[in-house]
């Protein structure tokens, strides 16, 4: 993926959501590891590379039909998975670990994240001896292994996230993962970690403050005005004080909104007309939504923190999550609410 942000060219398209970040890519690689067979209840993967896979994927019923289950036998439920984390690597074993080393013709107390990296771009087929890892933190959550006929740009998006990875800039690099949950897999440090099948169309990777600033430079829109200090805090509030797996449906709306920056900052840019800031942020069923969709309020809640007589402000965006690509639905709303209601 690019760092380059797509940002809508006039003030109508302020109150639509603006696509995050570009696109993460890399090379096609199998999960070496004793990988336990998938559960009755997990989705059927056809093989790397398969021209049908994700068709096939797609074609499972989503998340939000799982508890009505029509009993017929007919393959278990599809997981939706949308998170954001930050891409590593894990060798799985240290006779894999060995096995790269050999291929580098180093030795292992040289092996450093730098030479490996580097050597991933210059022999992408070596991928195959590793797992990629999304990590909250330093702790992996999911394996990433791309599937489909789409595999090998998938895999350059992560190289060129891991690489992009290197460069200090004082903010972590995140990325967005958009996909279905498959079997599980060991990493080196003994953990089992689910394995996500990504949709390439939904990976994005950014930094906190490159995504504010070409939030805020977008031409004749009011998110121009929003402070920047706002917007990462909104940003930071998700990241860290509302982190989740992205599995849930009101945890995939929530992460959508993180990524899709540009709503937030409309309401934000709003708010400090009013001198208000930023109190909390809640994801509640939208009690009305459109057929087959399963959509979610996204609700900005304003305060003023120069006296708590003043009334309150809801801001409320809809995102439906019923495909593996959340989607906003509608414009974003406001009105004035009790203080402390």
């Amino acid at each position: 993926m690019t760092d380059a942000t797509p940002i809508p060219k006039d003030a109508a398209a302020a109150a639509g959501a603006m696509p995050p970040p570009d696109p993460v890519p890399a090379r096609e690689m199998l999960l070496q590891s004793e990988a336990p067979a998938p559960s009755p209840t997990a989705p059927v993967i056809p093989p790397a590379g398969s021209v049908a896979a994700l068709s096939q994927l797609r074609s499972q019923p989503s998340d939000r039909l799982s508890q009505q289950s029509c009993g017929c036998g007919g393959g278990g439920p599809v997981q939706l998975v949308y998170v954001l984390g930050a891409l590593w690597f894990d060798f799985g074993s240290e006779a894999r670990r060995d096995a790269f080393v050999q291929k580098m013709g180093a030795q292992v107390e040289q092996l450093t994240d730098v030479l490996i990296i580097h050597f991933l771009e210059e022999h992408p087929e070596e991928a195959l001896g590793l797992t990629f890892v999304l990590r909250h933190g330093d702790t992996p959550i999911y394996a990433i292994q791309p599937v489909g006929p789409f595999a090998d740009k998938t895999y350059k998006a992560m190289f060129e996230a891991l690489t992009s990875s290197l460069d200090d800039e004082g903010s972590e690099q995140r990325v967005s993962i958009p996909g279905v949950i498959g079997s599980s897999t060991r990493l080196w440090n003994g953990m089992t970690v689910p394995v996500v099948y990504p949709d390439l169309r939904g990976m994005y990777k950014w930094r906190s403050s490159t995504l504010i600033d070409r939030v805020r430079a977008a031409k004749g829109a009011p998110a121009q005005s929003a402070p920047e200090q706002d917007l990462k805090d909104f940003l930071d509030k998700v990241y860290y004080e509302l982190r989740n797996l992205g599995v849930a449906p009101q945890d995939r709306a929530l992460n959508y909104a993180a990524t899709n920056a540009y709503q937030a900052a409309h309401a934000l840019a709003d708010a400090a007309s009013k001198s208000l800031v930023l109190d909390s942020i809640n994801v509640v069923k939208s009690p009305i939504c459109r057929p087959d969709s399963d959509c979610w309020d996204v609700e900005l809640q304003m305060f003023d923190p120069e006296t708590e007589r003043r009334a309150n402000r809801v801001y409320r965006y809809t995102v439906d999550v019923s495909d593996v690509l959340p989607v906003t639905v509608g414009t974003v709303r406001s009105w004035a609410v009790r203080a402390g209601a």
